[in-house]
C-alpha cells in the first residue's frame, strides 16, 4: 500500500470514528443495526487495526449513524475525495413539497459551480461561458427568490401580529 492510500485508509477510519461518536445511537445499537459484533465496529473505526467496512454494510451503517444534526462525516470525506460536497436537506416534519423545492434549489447550486469549474479549468473564460454562467445564475437566483416567496407564504399571520406589536 502506498503512502497516498494509507493516508486515505486513516482518514477513511476517522471518518468513520467520527460518524459513529456522532450518531443518535450508541455503538452498541449501531453494531446490532449493521449486523455485527461492536468489536468489529470498532475496528472498522480504529487506525491500529487493519480492517475496513465492506461495501454491504454501508447502507445499513449510513442508516444507523444517522447524526445529529450534522452531516455524515463518512459521505462528506467520500465526496471530498472526488471534489464534491455533501448536501444535507432536511427530512423530519418538513412537507414533502419543501424538501423537493431545496433539493432543486440545491441542484441548480451544483450547476452553478460544475459549469464555473469546468469554464474555469484552463484559467480562460469565452463570452459563451460567461452567458452561460449568468443564465445559470439568473436561474438560481429565480428559484432562490421563489423559495423565499413561498417561506414568506407560510409565514403565520399570529407571527406577524407579535413581531408588529413588538417593533411598535
Amino acid at each position: 500500500m502506498d503512502m497516498r492510500a494509507s493516508v486515505r485508509a486513516v482518514e477513511q477510519k476517522l471518518a468513520l470514528k467520527a460518524q459513529i461518536d456522532g450518531a443518535r445511537r450508541p455503538p452498541k445499537a449501531i453494531a446490532d443495526i449493521v449486523g455485527v459484533a461492536p468489536q468489529t465496529l470498532h475496528g472498522w473505526a480504529d487506525v491500529s487495526i487493519d480492517s475496513h467496512i465492506p461495501g454491504a454494510r454501508i447502507p445499513a451503517f449510513l442508516s444507523a449513524t444517522e447524526g445529529r444534526g450534522q452531516s455524515s462525516p463518512l459521505l462528506a470525506y467520500w465526496a471530498e475525495l472526488v471534489g464534491q460536497t455533501v448536501v444535507s436537506l432536511p427530512q423530519a416534519g418538513c412537507e414533502r413539497a419543501d424538501v423537493q423545492q431545496l433539493a432543486e434549489l440545491a441542484g441548480a447550486f451544483a450547476a452553478l459551480l460544475t459549469h464555473h469549474a469546468v469554464a474555469s479549468r484552463d484559467g480562460r473564460w469565452t463570452e459563451k461561458e460567461v452567458a452561460e454562467l449568468r443564465s445559470i445564475a439568473t436561474e438560481l437566483a429565480a428559484r432562490a427568490m421563489a423559495q423565499l416567496a413561498y417561506a414568506e407564504r407560510q409565514v403565520s399571520p399570529v407571527v406577524e401580529l407579535a413581531s408588529s406589536r413588538r417593533s411598535a
